[in-house]
């Protein structure tokens, strides 16, 4: 019974996923005119959401692939861990996997999707899912956020522009509930580390690299801390 609960569990949110990341573009086009309009009622804004620079995803995987790709991903965290530590191990990897693919994309991550990363962490550790108590819990996620709030209005400072996004620092917020404080160099050298590999990876293939989004290396980083713990 578990394991069709897992099956189906897994081919919704892949599904749920798909269409979060197939529709980001429009719907946030659409929120920022919705929020525009509201703000100034008297000054009907001079652009419509469908002229966004934001355009939907022309090259992407199909639902049913996302469907199937999910599933594997709930099936083999049933596999090596009880129910409740499998549902919340996999709902981790799919939180990961959606703010990485819009972040890869649109260069944008959604604080909403991180404060979710958050609240389950906190879940988890409440219920003793994890190996972090509460306390633990909400002490790593302080450091995890406040050293990349600093980061980012440092590094603001020093370029005078933004070299590192505020969605990082929220990022950084949901992955630190998990993991604990003492494991934060590891957590940054790991994710600086896969970046590296990837501009370096990229320069041997001679593409160009404008700009490379962090936080798909700092979801990634996120995955070994936690397969170490």
């Amino acid at each position: 019974m578990m394991w069709l609960l897992f099956l189906l569990g897994g081919a919704l949110c892949g599904w749920r996923v798909h269409r979060y990341v197939e529709h980001f573009a429009d719907n946030l086009s659409r929120e920022v005119h919705a929020a525009y309009t509201e703000i100034y009622p008297q000054n009907p804004p001079h652009f419509t959401a469908e002229k966004s620079i934001l355009k939907p995803l022309k090259r992407h995987f199909s639902a049913p692939l996302y469907s199937l790709l999910f599933t594997l991903l709930f099936i083999i965290c049933y596999a090596i861990n009880e129910p409740l530590q499998a549902l919340c191990f996999a709902l981790y990897g799919a939180l990961l996997i959606a703010i990485s693919l819009v972040d890869w994309h649109y260069r944008l991550i959604s604080p909403a999707l991180c404060q979710a990363l958050f609240t389950l962490g906190l879940g988890a550790a409440y219920w003793q899912i994890g190996t972090l108590t509460l306390e633990q819990s909400l002490q790593s996620a302080v450091v995890f956020f406040g050293v990349f709030y600093a980061i980012y209005h440092a590094a603001k400072w020093y370029y005078r522009q933004e070299a590192l996004g505020r969605g990082d620092y929220w990022l950084a917020l949901g992955l630190g509930v998990f993991l604990p404080a003492h494991q934060f160099p590891v957590f940054l050298f790991l994710a600086c580390f896969f970046g590296l590999l990837y501009a370096a990876y990229a320069k041997y293939q001679h593409r160009t690299l404008n700009a490379v989004p962090f936080g798909p290396f700092m979801s990634l980083a996120g995955v070994v801390c936690l397969l170490l713990n």
